[in-house]
């Protein structure tokens, strides 16, 4: 006489259920997985953000504060400031003013404003955010007197 396994369609079903959990678990470790690294993504293109926010902020205050100072100083050649206090984010902050005589006696000044925002305590370089901006201002009618 034979005997007959009656534990095969048990052992199958349990089979299938391991099966069945394990590509579950896969596909939630997926998910999870795919929903982190967005979530760093969008973290990283908001500092970046806030940092170009920043740097632009600081290079307009360095416009204003050049044209301020050449219109009260006809000798004005430029000046490099830091931020006393650090930005929201652990930045740092430097703007670099330099003003350039023409070579005519009565040619534009060329202003070289350059911003800098960096993270505080990071290599050099890394995670800095840099813009500058350069016009030229006609030297005013009262300069071109005084110097005759």
């Amino acid at each position: 006489m034979m005997k007959r396994h009656h534990h095969r369609p048990i052992t199958r079903r349990r089979g299938s259920l391991v099966l069945i959990a394990l590509v579950c678990l896969i596909v939630g470790m997926s998910v999870l997985v795919s929903s982190a690294h967005r979530a760093l993504l969008v973290q990283r293109q908001t500092e970046r953000f806030t940092a170009l926010r920043q740097c632009q902020w600081l290079l307009d205050a360095g416009i204003n504060r050049a044209l301020v100072a050449i219109e009260n100083d006809a000798d004005y050649n430029g000046e490099t400031w830091q931020l006393d206090q650090p930005l929201p984010g652990r930045r740092t902050g430097q703007v670099t003013i330099a003003v350039q005589d023409s070579d005519s006696e009565n040619g534009p000044q060329r202003i070289q404003v350059t911003a800098v925002v960096e993270p505080m305590n990071s290599p050099v370089g890394r995670g800095q955010m840099r813009r500058s901006h350069s016009f030229r201002l006609p030297v005013s009618d009262n300069h071109a007197q005084d110097s005759q």
